[in-house]
């Protein structure tokens, strides 16, 4: 098995944590257990009526739209697998954007909480009945993390879009060995899916204290985790 001599990284939020110690990165699909794919199919509906039309959420009611379908294009709206990226600065800026360490969640959430404001009908009594652990999620504040994967087998890539990665790992193991700081550059245009869990002995976690907010290029402090406590199951972490 061949493993690739440099980490890659994954944006999330404390918000799957757990499952990740439990069960490995990309171990546990969440998005998929919690019902969220379900939830966003009857949430659309509420938000086209209510909000896709007006100004200030049509350019994000339509990229909703997309990740409802599942649509993977020019742009990816897959979501529920696990993606990596070489670029620390990408997996940093997907965790400070995402409140809620998904995509797909962050944006369901913040059109829900905009139509509880509203109060629009079916929303409290019948979408909360059928969906009450998402409704629960609107009472919690995550803290954005970011995971370095060490060691990853070159196996267990695919690219963003499910293809063969053997193109994408060649150019960014190229940059690896000759301009680490280009690679940092380029290496936000690559991202990777994870086949295979990787255990939390096979992770250094971080948390996020977000300085400054920017769209691009936040600027934030990292403070790594203490797993020693944690049973692994994956890849040893070097020192």
């Amino acid at each position: 098995m061949t493993r690739l001599p440099m980490p890659l990284y994954h944006g999330t939020s404390t918000l799957f944590l757990k499952g990740i110690l439990d069960a490995g990165l990309g171990g546990k699909n969440p998005i998929e257990s919690w019902g969220v794919f379900s939830f966003v199919e009857e949430l659309w509906p509420l938000v086209e009526k209510n909000l896709a039309k007006e100004e200030e959420f049509m350019l994000r009611a339509d990229a909703f739209s997309r990740m409802v379908n599942q649509t993977s294009t020019a742009m990816n709206f897959q979501h529920g697998d696990t993606y990596l990226s070489p670029s620390q600065m990408t997996a940093a800026r997907y965790a400070s954007n995402k409140p809620y360490g998904s995509e797909i969640l962050s944006y369901a959430l913040e059109f829900l909480e905009e139509l509880v404001r509203r109060k629009v009908d079916g929303v409290t009594d019948g979408l909360y009945q059928r969906h009450p652990k998402i409704f629960d999620f609107m009472n919690i504040s995550p803290a954005p993390l970011i995971i370095e994967v060490v060691n990853c087998p070159v196996e267990w890539l695919v690219t963003e879009n499910g293809g063969n990665a053997g193109d994408q790992v060649e150019q960014i193991v190229n940059f690896w060995n000759s301009d680490k700081r280009m690679l940092e550059i380029i290496g936000q245009q690559t991202n990777f899916r994870l086949t295979n869990p990787i255990g939390a002995d096979g992770l250094r976690i971080w948390l996020l204290n977000v300085l400054r907010w920017r769209n691009f290029n936040p600027e934030y402090q990292k403070f790594l985790l203490d797993l020693s406590d944690v049973p692994g199951g994956g890849l040893p972490v070097n020192a």
